[in-house]
């Protein structure tokens, strides 16, 4: 038997690869390697923020179509001690801005001692950051069936990507009510998303689309507000579809996004199965998609 690998038509095509599912769940990944068959020239390069194959068919090595395993340690070890030094951080983060905007926005909380987010809080006019120049992830209108309703349902900074999509008049013109549900430690980690709500009427591109669409829903979990507690016990108890004058999930007219913490996303996962809602995809669209960023 022979497994093909020798034949220099070999390629891994549409094959799905494991660091390609490490990178879409906000992994950095990298791949140095010191024989032919897994090199560039076969594809193997999918799916690395940083890729090293030595050139390996051009270069003089000690054997035809390999590398120096200790070559190929010492360049891995040198990459590594790089990053550890506060060469390239990479980190997932969801694009906030609508489309069409010519800008990019993101939406992060501050961590002192975060590795990036220490860095990114004093970035200044001049400074580089780095961006893969394709963007992926779960949270797109092609990858739900049509509805009546969808639903917008997130944890604090998981705001971000439905700040991109309230803004695009796309959303407004394949719904009829788009609902935002918010849940929040604090009153003023709302805010953010606060405001871009209240924006949304006046947008001079989609004001018109959103009149009598827009349904707000903001809960806290360690603050007194107007709606406290968390999104999924509203769902759970019927509060929020009493409270917004809405009928329960059902597969023929909701559809519905999530993007949050763990717990959040596995929990609002679990109400839509019991409300007979499917996960869906790009390549298979149905009633619900989740930020994959997030589940473990």
């Amino acid at each position: 038997p022979n497994h093909g690998a020798i034949e220099d038509n070999l390629q891994v095509g549409n094959v799905p690869m494991m660091q390609e599912a490490f990178q879409h769940a906000g992994y950095g990944t990298v791949g140095v390697v010191s024989t032919l068959f897994v090199s560039k020239r076969y594809g193997f390069e999918r799916g690395f923020d940083h890729f090293e194959d030595f050139e390996i068919e051009g270069a003089a090595q000690n054997n035809a179509g390999s590398v120096d395993a200790e070559h190929v340690f010492n360049h891995a070890l040198h990459w590594a001690q790089q990053q550890e030094d506060g060469k390239p951080l990479l980190r997932a983060y969801s694009i906030a801005s609508p489309s069409w905007d010519d800008e990019l926005e993101f939406y992060s909380i501050k961590v002192p001692d975060g590795p990036l987010t220490s860095r990114l809080q004093k970035i200044e006019a001049g400074d580089q950051i780095i961006l893969r120049p394709k963007p992926v992830g779960t949270l797109v209108l092609d990858a739900l069936l049509p509805g009546k309703r969808l639903w917008m349902i997130c944890t604090g900074t998981g705001i971000a990507p439905f700040a991109s999509l309230l803004r695009d008049p796309e959303t407004w013109d394949a719904y009829d009510q788009v609902i935002v549900a918010h849940t929040c430690r604090t009153r003023e980690e709302l805010a953010y998303g606060a405001d871009i709500v209240a924006a949304l009427p006046n947008d001079p591109l989609i004001g018109e689309l959103v009149d009598g669409k827009l349904h707000y829903y903001p809960t806290t979990t360690r603050e007194a507000s107007p709606i406290e507690g968390r999104i999924s016990d509203h769902i759970r108890e019927g509060r929020v579809f009493d409270a917004l004058g809405v009928p329960a999930w059902s597969a023929a007219e909701d559809r519905v996004m999530i993007c949050g913490n763990l717990a959040l996303n596995k929990d609002i996962m679990s109400l839509c199965e019991q409300y007979g809602l499917e996960e869906g995809a790009n390549s298979a669209p149905s009633h619900f998609v989740v930020e994959k960023a997030f589940i473990d």
